[in-house]
């Protein structure tokens, strides 16, 4: 079922770019919003559901055509299929723009010598298809295409000289990998610094004492933002990193996510080094790639355990605090928040096993109910968020593909006031501030 609908599944979000890139009635944060939902709905489009198509997608239910949504989510395929496909929605203003990436780029380096650089004419009776698809099974293969191709087509193993050939370019390849991976180990940690270039011309930083206090004033003002204002923002910010305004607001801000490292900072840390590694952001690793891909599983695995309709939110602004932000992963009703904490360390076992085995150290079960540690980051994240965005509550999600766990965190103003209000202030106008401007005279 699967092995023949994967290609339809291809031509449909291919069909969905092309449409949507050809819209231009919508803005393109509307095309963006737009491709995301035809992302999502390719798979139940290809395997039968079309409850949520579009007119431009399909007519609607077909004669004979069976529905197994249901079949692949008691399987677990669904949940495989849509982890792919949340890489493609992450991914969906690129494509939108027709984008490619090193794997792609790898690939056709690969194909350019099946089809001699483009030299020859193999457009005919289908050669140009059938060397894309060589080059593509030598890519996949990792260089053992000839020994694999070889059997299928004579029945037969390859020869000795065909074996040894294959042996001895793997044996090249894994030096190279070990050599590089021993540079790797053996290089140095520490490397001098490069000082600037004497006739290069003048430095072109700002020293601390040079920030005058009409230029904080500026960049206070630059924050200031009216109640309609900041209601835009957030309407206007719903796709979150997939938008250019997110990320501009964001940036002169202070986030909830930072709350916890801000506020328990020791009196010896170095503030000015923590707020540049804030402000230069932090741009991802495998754990929290894991994390990005599961969020809309974690998602709606929460709808139906709350039968709710959670909706996407975007950047919060404090209304008299401006300088602190928030940006939740979804709102339900007016008054509740949803953080979804997806871990890559608990990936292959409950969350319950994920806590007493200590792969995780955010949550404990106390009286067998799922307790988030007031004492950890994550907890001030979630008070800040609340403060940020004027909420009640939220709802704390610990997922894992075996299960799920929550609890739901009230606002806690005493706790914002006295462990977080006061250093949140200081650390913005006494060091973020600084380099903030800092980093704006060198642009």
């Amino acid at each position: 079922m699967l092995k023949n609908n994967i290609e339809r599944l291809r031509l449909v979000i291919c069909c969905a770019i092309k449409y949507r890139r050809s819209t231009n009635e919508n803005t393109p944060e509307e095309q963006n919003a737009f491709l995301k939902k035809d992302i999502l709905n390719s798979i139940h489009h290809v395997f039968g559901n079309h409850e949520k198509c579009d007119t431009y997608f399909c007519n609607g239910f077909k004669d004979k055509e069976k529905n197994v949504i249901p079949e692949l989510e008691q399987c677990g395929l669904y949940n495989d299929i849509v982890i792919h496909l949340n890489r493609l929605v992450n991914n969906s203003s690129s494509l939108l723009k027709n984008m490619t990436n090193n794997a792609s780029e790898n690939y056709n380096s690969v194909l350019a010598k099946f089809i001699g650089g483009k030299r020859v004419d193999f457009t005919r009776r289908g050669g140009y298809s059938l060397r894309c698809f060589a080059a593509g099974y030598s890519w996949n293969s990792q260089g053992e295409y000839l020994s694999k191709i070889h059997q299928p087509i004579t029945h037969r193993s390859p020869g000795v000289h065909t074996k040894r050939f294959v042996d001895k370019r793997k044996a090249v390849l894994c030096r190279k990998r070990l050599l590089y991976d021993r540079e790797k180990r053996n290089a140095k940690r520490s490397l001098d610094k490069a000082t600037a270039d004497a006739d290069y011309g003048l430095d072109p930083h700002i020293m601390d004492t040079e920030i005058s206090d009409e230029l904080k004033q500026r960049y206070i003002h630059r924050l200031c933002k009216t109640i309609e204002e900041i209601n835009q923002i957030e309407a206007s910010t719903k796709e979150q990193s997939s938008c250019t305004l997110w990320h501009e607001e964001r940036r002169i801000r202070l986030t909830a996510s930072a709350f916890g490292r801000i506020c328990k900072l020791r009196p010896q840390t170095d503030c000015l080094k923590v707020s540049r590694f804030i402000l230069i952001g932090f741009r991802g690793n495998t754990s929290t790639r894991y994390g990005v891909d599961n969020e809309v599983i974690a998602r709606r695995d929460m709808e139906s355990i709350l039968k709710e309709k959670i909706r996407p939110c975007g950047l919060y602004i404090h209304p008299t605090d401006n300088y602190l932000g928030a940006s939740p992963d979804g709102i339900i009703g007016e008054n509740t928040l949803l953080e979804i904490k997806c871990p890559y360390a608990a990936r292959f076992v409950t969350p319950e096993e994920a806590i007493n085995q200590k792969k995780v150290d955010f949550a404990t079960i106390v009286n067998n109910k799922f307790k988030l540690k007031r004492n950890h980051s994550y907890f001030y994240q979630v008070q800040g968020q609340l403060y940020v965005s004027n909420k009640k509550s939220c709802f704390f999600v610990f997922w894992t593909p075996k299960g799920v766990l929550y609890e739901e965190i009230s606002r806690d103003e005493t706790f914002y006031k006295e462990k977080m209000h006061q250093k949140l202030k200081d650390f913005f106008f006494n060091f973020y501030l600084k380099e903030l401007i800092k980093d704006d005279h060198k642009s």
